[in-house]
């Protein structure tokens, strides 16, 4: 139980409420009995988070006209900022699964939000589609180069900053994932400088270019070992 909270929430359990053992799924109901017994000190410690929370999406501009971009599926991070805001955003995604339709729930403001998968949207999440079947790789690539986040907290100098756990990464994985992310930025900054504002209105085919990352998992691209190595997933929860 201790190991889920910390994962979970960061929330750090008294040595003999966190022994207790649970194994999930099968232990879902009372694994759900333990988890609401800790109420209260979780919300004494959600209470301050969520404060900063809020403080820093405030201070990075946070708007309804605000979008949030990322790998997929489910939405679940938009959920969450779209509760702690109070507003609708607009999701960005690479695919989403039916579950992302939760974040067109109406907010606080009355706003609701949105969220679009290009390579695939609102696809099964048991099916073959190509952005299902390399979702790992995606996460893999995408993955930030270091620890994930865990909270937001006061700094000294009174702003609020993300605070991130110990990454399991070696700092040569950190350096190959930075470079990796540096090339796909070169290589998109070059379209933006060659076609302008017309590259809205240019044609693209998702399942094209989707056949590289294809082609790689399939074994038909090969890469350097050291690229090899840095593609894993760091995920505590």
């Amino acid at each position: 139980l201790g190991g889920l909270l910390k994962a979970r929430m960061g929330v750090d359990l008294p040595d003999d409420v966190a022994a207790q053992t649970i194994s999930l799924p099968a232990d879902a109901r009372a694994a759900t009995r333990a988890v609401e017994a800790q109420r209260a000190r979780i919300e004494a410690q959600a209470a301050p988070e969520g404060e900063a929370l809020r403080a820093y999406l405030a201070a990075e501009g946070l708007s309804g006209k605000s979008g949030v971009v990322d790998v997929g599926y489910r939405a679940t991070i938009q959920q969450g900022l779209q509760k702690v805001a109070g507003h609708g955003l607009a999701g960005f995604y690479f695919g989403t699964f039916p579950e992302a339709a939760a974040v067109e729930a109406p907010q606080a403001d009355g706003s609701s939000g949105s969220a679009f998968g290009y390579f695939g949207d609102r696809v099964d999440p048991r099916g073959h589609e190509p952005i299902v079947e390399q979702a790992i790789l995606f996460e893999a690539f995408l993955t930030a180069p270091h620890g994930q986040l865990d909270r937001f907290a006061p700094t000294d100098g009174g702003g609020v900053e993300p605070q991130f756990l110990e990454t399991s990464r070696t700092s040569d994985e950190i350096e190959t994932l930075e470079q990796m992310h540096a090339g796909a930025l070169a290589y998109a900054r070059d379209l933006l400088a060659a076609y302008g504002p017309q590259i809205v209105g240019l044609d693209f085919n998702p399942a094209v270019a989707l056949e590289p990352l294809i082609a790689f998992s399939e074994g038909r691209l090969t890469a350097p070992g050291a690229v090899l190595k840095a593609l894993r997933v760091d995920d505590a929860f």
